[in-house]
């Protein structure tokens, strides 16, 4: 994938690709390195379909690793594409369904054991907002903000960060709502449960508007429904929100 002498210059001989990752928009890759004797390391490279997200994206990560927020470390720039650290784990999306899978029996939902994962997104969040604002003097939001883009381990790692841009916390919440609510199978008794919590600990923990992240969780779920062309009967929507 990489010329001799690039590998030279990053400081490995052998470089093999031993996975991919799913993604809509761009390809991404896991990559093997050695160094011709018994050191090996595996790194993420990210090869975006467009020059601007990846120097956005590039940019936003030096930006929180200098603040100290749980991201990859970016190894090095090459062509369209971002060479970084590997961050092994499952994503916080898989997390949840796989405590909502183990919970299910239950006939109320039962969500306590994924309170921790709450928490740890909360303090993520506020470390993300807090930073942009210190070092950039901006208001930077994710911009694309969903479950699937967090790997959590002792602590929380946020990935993919092309859609940031400035914006308010409550696009953010409202948007990492509608995402965990309706992925498969969407609405559940146990994923309400979890996303009344999630919103009542961002909204504490962010120091945001309730009425504006419910308008925000709101036009993200009416989003969702028109992308996947559902037909759902009138009020759906304010039924879901009156649960949270």
């Amino acid at each position: 994938m990489f010329s001799k002498d690039l590998l030279s210059e990053i400081g490995y001989i052998n470089c093999q690709v031993i996975g991919r990752f799913a993604s809509k928009r761009n390809q991404l890759y896991l990559l093997n390195f050695s160094n011709g004797e018994s050191t090996e390391i595996q790194m993420v490279y990210k090869l975006h379909n467009y020059r601007t997200r990846m120097a956005k994206e590039t940019e936003m990560l030096f930006v929180l690793k200098n603040g100290n927020a749980p991201v990859p470390k970016v190894k090095k720039v090459i062509g369209n594409g971002i060479l970084m650290e590997y961050v092994s784990g499952p994503t916080l999306l898989d997390y949840f369904a796989w405590q909502e899978q183990i919970h299910f029996q239950y006939k109320e939902p039962f969500i306590k054991h994924s309170t921790g994962a709450l928490t740890m997104i909360a303090d993520w969040m506020a470390t993300f907002y807090n930073t942009n604002e210190i070092l950039t003097g901006k208001k930077v939001i994710l911009g694309n903000a969903n479950t699937r883009n967090f790997i959590i381990r002792q602590e929380l790692y946020g990935v993919d960060f092309e859609d940031c841009r400035e914006g308010y916390r409550e696009e953010d919440v409202g948007s990492i709502c509608a995402f965990m609510l309706t992925y498969n199978p969407p609405y559940t008794l146990w994923k309400k449960a979890l996303v009344k919590e999630m919103m009542d600990l961002l909204i504490c923990r962010l120091g945001i508007d309730r009425i504006k992240a419910i308008e925000c969780l709101y036009n993200e779920l009416e989003k969702i429904n028109k992308r996947r062309g559902l037909r759902l009967r009138n009020g759906w929507i304010d039924d879901i929100i009156q649960t949270i």
